[in-house]
Order: C-alpha cells, then sequence, then structure tokens
C-alpha cells in the first residue's frame, strides 16, 4: 500500500507542486478521481462495505497526511484510531466533505485544497525554527481508512 500510495502521490505532484507554485494545477489525479464543487479531489483505493456517514456520525478512522513534497506532517501510526463527528467542524473541512463520500472499511486518497485545510493561516508555526508544519497556502495529500461509523 504504501508503494501505491507514492506512486500515487508523485504522478499527482510532479512539476510545480513540489515548489508548491501552483499545487492545485499540478494535482490531477488518474481518471477514476473525483473533483467536487469546492475543489476537493477523491480516489477510493479499496471500496468499503459498510455504512455511509451522515452528517452528525461519529466515525473512526486511520489517516497519513502528507504535504505536496511528500514530507508526512500527521499520521495516526497506523494503529492509533482518530474519533470525531463529520460535518461538525471539528477537523478541516476537506475531511468533513470528503468522509461524507466514504463507507465503512473504504480506503481513500483525498487531496484537499488550501480553503479547505488551513489556509492563508498554516498551522503549527514553530518558533525555534521559524517554519510551519503546515505552511501557509498548502495543499494535503490525505491517505484515508473509514473503519467504523457510529
Amino acid at each position: 500500500m504504501k508503494k501505491l500510495f507514492s506512486l500515487l502521490l508523485l504522478t499527482w505532484l510532479a512539476g510545480p507542486a513540489f515548489a508548491q507554485t501552483d499545487p492545485v494545477a499540478a494535482v490531477n489525479g488518474p481518471k477514476d478521481t473525483v473533483t467536487t464543487m469546492t475543489g476537493l479531489k477523491y480516489l477510493r483505493l479499496r471500496p468499503g462495505n459498510g455504512l455511509r456517514p451522515k452528517s452528525g456520525d461519529r466515525v473512526s478512522v486511520l489517516y497519513t497526511g502528507r504535504l505536496p513534497n511528500g514530507r508526512v506532517f500527521d499520521s495516526s501510526s497506523g494503529q492509533v484510531t482518530f474519533r470525531f463527528r463529520v460535518g461538525r467542524g471539528e477537523v478541516i473541512p476537506g475531511w468533513d466533505e470528503g468522509f461524507l463520500l466514504m463507507s465503512e472499511g473504504e480506503k481513500a486518497v483525498l487531496i484537499v485544497p488550501p480553503h479547505l485545510a488551513y489556509g492563508e493561516e498554516g498551522s503549527g508555526y514553530l518558533k525555534k525554527e521559524d517554519t510551519y508544519v503546515v505552511p501557509p497556502n498548502s495543499t494535503l495529500v490525505f491517505e484515508l481508512e473509514l473503519l467504523k461509523v457510529r
């Protein structure tokens, strides 16, 4: 799965995305990538066979978040599940929208444009290094697995 994700990431983020000059333009994805009206990109890696969450449902997920340069900025470490209520603003807007497209048991990749992530503010400013964990205006790439819908 890591090799597949790496290949997809390289395919999507080639060219100007590495320099972050225009990552959204470089992120076109394979033919079966769905782009929503908000600009969120979604690619199903493995179909689910369970419930599809609705706004307000609590979900348990595994995830890895990467910057356009491929650097992991956050992860559930593969074993620790992250829980939240979909559509309640507990997570970035791209997640609230993206998890509504998934079903229980599904694995997918979301490419989240800056306005559905941390926008112009970025996230996690590190004063000592004068840098951000997620720089302002970053497109984010998440590998997700929806484990449970309640």
